[in-house]
């Protein structure tokens, strides 16, 4: 299997952490490397079969003789739903399960024991162990420029791109649920509120994907924070609050307007005239209104805010799925395409009608014309006649 530059620096770099492995996992640094490397050739072989699903790969060094990684095997738990696949030290699969295969479940599998566990996600292949990332792997399509540098890894200056990032490749793809009841835009209320069903995923995010921070700390309390905050203490000299509001109703009928906006704005801005090592504030809102609340209702006094906070962020939460999103636009462009054509159409027999007209009227004029040649015919006959009769 031919690997490009970039996947072998990846795993490279993997293996090449044989201390930390050592401690956390009780394998060798060969098994490890084959482990990464048959999970590599499966994907790049079995690419069309997996590409729009998330898998997850556990490794049990002390495991062997399951069922090989082919074809069959990937179609039928699929078919299944078997997401969460164990492969033993001889690259076999020795048991399934099905579950969340999503970033949060990979990082906390691999905490358990502590063990090594791998999440397959378009286009990268993610690689946890003891909880925390330890390598990301590319894979580029042949047509697609590698990314050498991962999209999730911002420095924490660039924490409105991640905010970004974590709204497009975790919330839209709903890695974590959030909706009771999705055609009427009703959001789960939550053993704890609503509140931390997009607080904790945000945490999680933040605190693997946020480069050049010293921590990352959620649910702090102190200084009137209540406990949906989340705080980044950077490198430099100072902290971030990030505040997490949902607008909307949820399934226990609790409904969230346009004033929260301001709520937010204001509890944002108590932090940071509190608190003088906080040195920006952020309040970003999950927003489970109709799209023309969205648009419309979204407005708050600009008196409110303190010079240390950003503008609120609103995200609206989507009820389609991308690929139907796609259809309906696709649809819309062809139905517009559609109505040029046809009035495209309805202007050439517009044309067609003052042609026709145009003809009317020129065989009018003929007709005119022959009239008066008849009548003009008819006179001078006549006066010839009264010639002849006085002659």
């Amino acid at each position: 299997m031919k690997l490009s530059p970039e996947q072998a620096v990846s795993i490279l770099r993997t293996v090449s952490l044989p201390s930390k492995v050592s401690l956390l996992i009780p394998a060798d640094t060969n098994e490890i490397y084959e482990f990464i490397e048959s999970l590599i050739s499966a994907i790049t072989t079995y690419r069309d079969l997996v590409h729009d699903i998330h898998l997850l790969f556990r490794f049990a060094p002390s495991e062997s003789g399951g069922q090989k990684i082919n074809e069959f095997a990937l179609k039928s738990y699929r078919a299944s739903g078997a997401n969460i696949l164990t492969l033993g030290n001889d690259q076999t699969i020795v048991a399934t399960e099905s579950g969340d295969a999503s970033f949060v479940t990979g990082s906390d599998l691999s905490d358990v024991g502590p063990t090594l566990v791998v999440l397959w996600c378009e286009p990268w292949m993610i690689v946890y162990c003891g909880g925390k990332i330890l390598e990301q792997i590319p894979f580029p399509k042949p047509e697609q420029k590698v990314q050498t540098t991962p999209w999730r890894h911002r420095p924490w200056w660039e924490l409105r791109h991640s905010l970004d990032d974590h709204f497009q490749h975790c919330v839209k793809l709903e890695q974590f649920p959030y909706w009771a009841r999705k055609s009427e835009r009703k959001l789960l209320a939550g053993t704890r509120g609503t509140e931390l069903l997009f607080h904790a995923p945000l945490f999680w995010w933040c605190k693997h994907f946020l480069a050049d921070v010293v921590a990352v700390f959620g649910e702090t309390s102190g200084l009137g924070q209540q406990k949906t905050d989340i705080t980044i203490v950077t490198s430099s000299s100072g902290s971030i609050v990030l505040e997490v509001k949902w607008l909307g109703s949820n399934e226990n009928g609790k409904v969230y307007d346009q004033g929260r906006i301001a709520e937010g704005v204001v509890q944002v801005s108590e932090y940071l005239t509190n608190d003088p090592a906080l040195i920006q504030g952020y309040v970003v809102f999950y927003d489970g209104r109709s799209e023309d609340d969205h648009v419309k209702n979204s407005g708050f006094d600009q008196f409110l805010l303190h010079p240390k906070c950003e503008v609120p962020i609103l995200f609206l939460l989507p009820t389609e799925t991308p690929s139907a999103t796609g259809v309906r636009i696709v649809k819309k462009l062809k139905s517009a395409k559609k109505g040029a054509t046809v009035k495209k159409g309805a202007t050439v027999k517009k044309g067609a009608t003052a042609k026709k007209g145009a003809t009317a009227k020129k065989g009018a004029t003929a007709k005119k014309g022959a009239t008066a040649k008849k009548g003009a015919a008819a006179k001078k006959g006549a006066a010839a006649t009264k010639v002849r009769r006085n002659l």
